[in-house]
């Protein structure tokens, strides 16, 4: 809130030094007077003149309008972190400042073979059942039953590995033995259009010659498309535990080596060179050793990153064989970008510390250990607080949940356990076995449930509770759909998150870092804009800011005062 400015008074009365005394047996009024001796230090006096003195200084104080430059300094001190993500989701360490706050989004891992989803047997684009062995000559497979494959155009295709001689003869038959459609590949063939008049349940493939096929794909339309497999079974894992690493003294990643960036002050993309970006504070000294001079008279031209990602040249002398060169950051940057020429990019012993005399080489980074106590599937980790926030929990096996199955919608549904999120969503769910829809349904709309996808429902009775909706029109009855769910994991969003407290030992040494990330399987980190409201009060009346980079921050700021 703004400051409010107060007008002190003196007090005012008739006997201002006159006491009265009373003990309940002796009463009297006396007047009283300073008796200290000698006076060392008279001090200020407690009085409206020093009080309201006060309130003015403070009132000039905050109304004191800093300019560009002390709102641009002030500023930078919350500058966005960034992001990124993926297997190993780390940063460039030049690219980041000290960490103000991070959490780790914990995602389960999900095994998609290459695909983007997993779906079940019958439901991809690959409608050809068989996962045996075609190999050898003459009949290989002899009216071998498949699942059914409906009347219609398609294409059969094989994989480049194949190996066959003059030719292969694919030949399906329905549940009656009657031929239905044939195609045959030739040996400079890998694919066939086919047309079958009916159903088809069962194949015979014939060579004349000795033939070993692979990646059988029997898909809709007229042309082949890349091999997908009939079913993509995605077994899904959660984490125990997250590495988060940080710097030490080194703050050297050799890792991070990549090439050129842009050079403001050339106005070109230098992209010859490959190097890595240190992140360094204006003021302090830093000290480079263990790379190899490439120039006779060790001059090495280096380049300044400013916090706009503006680069200097920058001249660093060192000796004739191994640097051990230093210097002093000058007002303004943040970032040392050091190139690396054939022979350091071999070096592994490179390190950049805030000293200016070389010290032991020590690798880049510490890895810290952060258990989590459980398997948590979705979630978040607070590195700053040590918070774990669980926002899913697990089936183990859909088998075991109770299946009905709805005939007029062609759907199988069960409810969940008691502490699903009671909402009609797919967020923070996955399935082993089937795709989450792109749709919203309803109950009344079920129909339009895609084959081989869930949704999510509630209410299906008066339990209220979450349901699971899968469509899979191979089954017909909850029994056999039920017994194909075996050990298919399901995760599904938490009504309420659980809250759990991880010790912070180790989270707190991970603070006010120059870099820290997370290696822990497919984790994505988010390093989260600490550019907020309430971290940044210019004026008086406390309102915070709006904008989301430093340069608007500054306009916004200057615009208040």
């Amino acid at each position: 809130m703004s400051f409010v400015k107060r007008l002190w008074k003196d007090r005012v009365s008739q006997y201002p030094n006159r006491r009265a005394i009373n003990d309940g047996s002796f009463s009297k009024t006396v007047t009283v007077s300073r008796d200290e001796g000698t006076v060392t230090e008279a001090g200020d006096p407690f009085n409206a003149e020093n009080m309201n003195d006060l309130e003015d200084r403070i009132e000039a104080g905050l109304a004191e309008k800093p300019d560009r430059e002390e709102v641009e300094d002030m500023v930078t001190d919350f500058f966005p972190l960034g992001e990124a993500s993926g297997d190993v989701a780390s940063f460039n360490p030049g690219v980041v400042m000290p960490l103000k706050s991070c959490e780790v989004d914990i995602n389960p891992v999900q095994n998609l073979h290459g695909y983007s989803k997993p779906w079940a047997g019958g439901t991809g684009k690959n409608k050809f059942s068989y996962t045996g062995s075609i190999s050898g000559s003459g009949t290989i497979l002899n009216k071998q039953t498949i699942n059914q494959i409906n009347q219609g155009s398609y294409v059969l295709s094989i994989g480049s590995a194949s190996t066959r001689g003059s030719y292969v003869s694919f030949t399906f038959w329905d549940s009656s033995d009657n031929s239905i459609g044939s195609v045959t590949i030739q040996t400079s063939q890998t694919s066939g259009t086919l047309t079958l008049s009916g159903n088809a349940t069962k194949i015979t493939v014939y060579t004349p010659d000795t033939c070993n096929i692979v990646n059988v794909q029997i898909e809709s339309g007229s042309s082949a498309t890349s091999y997908a497999p009939y079913e993509n079974d995605c077994p899904i894992s959660g984490f125990s535990e997250c590495n988060v690493n940080k710097t030490g003294k080194n703050l050297f990643d050799i890792s991070q080596i990549q090439g050129g960036f842009f050079d403001a002050t050339a106005f070109h993309y230098d992209t010859y060179w490959k190097g890595v970006c240190v992140p360094v504070k204006a003021g302090k000294t830093y000290k480079i050793s263990g790379m190899y001079s490439p120039q006779t008279g060790g001059v090495r031209y280096a380049y300044l990153k400013d916090r706009r990602n503006v680069y200097s040249e920058f001249q660093l002398s060192w000796g004739s064989s191994t640097v051990n060169g230093s210097f002093t950051v000058p007002e303004g940057f943040n970032g040392f970008w050091i190139p690396l020429y054939g022979s350091n990019q071999t070096n592994t012993n490179i390190q950049v510390e805030e000293n200016s005399t070389e010290t032991a080489f020590e690798p880049f980074g510490e890895t810290h250990n952060i258990p989590f106590g459980q398997t948590v599937y979705i979630g978040k980790l607070n590195v700053t607080t040590g918070v774990l926030t669980i926002l899913s929990n697990i089936v183990s096996s859909l088998k075991n949940l109770i299946w009905i199955y709805n005939s007029t919608f062609q759907v199988f549904y069960a409810n969940l356990p008691t502490d699903a999120l009671n909402i009609l969503s797919v967020d923070n769910s996955c399935c082993e076995l089937y795709a989450p829809t792109d749709k919203t349904l309803s109950t009344a709309t079920w129909t339009q449930l895609d084959n081989g996808t869930y949704v999510m429902a509630a209410n299906l009775s008066t339990s209220g509770r979450l349901a699971l909706v899968i469509k899979d029109t191979k089954y017909a009855n909850a029994t056999d759909f039920s017994n194909s769910l075996t050990d298919k994991k399901f995760v599904y969003p938490l009504a309420t998150p659980i809250l759990v407290q991880l010790t912070p030992t180790e989270i707190k040494t991970l603070l006010e870092q120059n870099n820290i990330y997370a290696d822990t399987g497919e984790i994505d980190v988010i390093y989260h804009h600490a550019l907020t409201a309430k971290n940044i009060f210019f004026d008086n009346s406390g309102t915070t800011l709006t904008a989301t980079n430093v340069e608007d921050a500054i306009k916004e700021v200057l615009g208040r005062i």
